[in-house]
């Protein structure tokens, strides 16, 4: 698959969606997993904004809010026991 972004470092990391669609990865590993690339991938976008990049973005995030919806022991492990800081990422 093409990916967009300047080349070398692509968009979205390669980890997020790997932790996304993974269904052996432990919840509190993949909650960690999905908010640390999550951070990359917004940090890539700002430094290399276009509207491929965005388009990149928009998929992923598509793919977290899926995660939410179906995976409720992923989405609640930061409520109940991460640092109160990482709620409001």
């Amino acid at each position: 698959m093409e990916r967009a972004g300047s080349g070398k470092t692509p968009i979205t990391p390669d980890e997020l969606l790997a932790a996304i669609h993974d269904k052996k990865l432990e919840p509190e590993k993949k909650a960690d997993l999905v908010q640390r690339h999550s951070m990359t991938m917004m940090k890539n976008l700002f430094e290399n904004p276009s509207a491929k990049n965005i388009k990149e973005v928009k998929q992923a995030a598509s793919d977290i809010v899926d995660l939410i919806l179906r995976d409720a022991q992923t989405t609640f492990f930061p409520i109940n026991n991460c640092q109160p800081r990482l709620l409001y990422v």
